[in-house]
């Protein structure tokens, strides 16, 4: 658990001078990725979208960045299946997102539609060389 929290805590920092370092009037569209741990806590995955940091009421770009939680290692080659899910309400999307593999641990999900605000989820599987899910939650305005 210990790479984990070093793990945190390096990235709470980046972000932190990230954040810090834009110019004056710059829009803040790009803040600090979500990293969530998988089931299994055999995975980091680090959780980032466009149009916003975050996601928003209707379609996002949902980027995954997964890597093994001992030893920061990207994995590629993996099978991943998301289905966003509104738990206060119990139903999810439309459609399914498509996942694109982009290399070195880095996967895109095209039309995440997410119709209401309120608490969602992105329930994920993960398959292939490694068996396990993941489901980042986060609240959309």
């Amino acid at each position: 658990m210990r790479p984990l929290v070093a793990r945190c805590a390096l990235w709470f920092a980046t972000a932190m001078v990230l954040a810090c370092s834009g110019t004056p009037g710059e829009s803040a569209t790009h803040a600090e990725p979500l990293v969530v741990e998988s089931e299994s806590g055999a995975l980091l995955v680090t959780v980032s979208s466009e149009p916003r940091a975050r996601p928003v009421r209707g379609r996002n770009r949902i980027f995954y960045r997964i890597e093994l939680a001992e030893s920061g290692k990207p994995v590629d080659g993996l099978e991943l299946h998301m289905e966003p899910f509104m738990p206060s309400h119990g139903h999810g999307s439309a459609r399914l997102p498509l996942v694109t593999p982009l290399g070195e641990g880095s996967y895109r999900f095209d039309d995440v539609v997410l119709s209401m605000p309120g608490i969602w989820e992105l329930h994920t599987t993960i398959g292939g060389p490694i068996e396990d899910s993941v489901a980042p939650r986060f609240e959309v305005e």
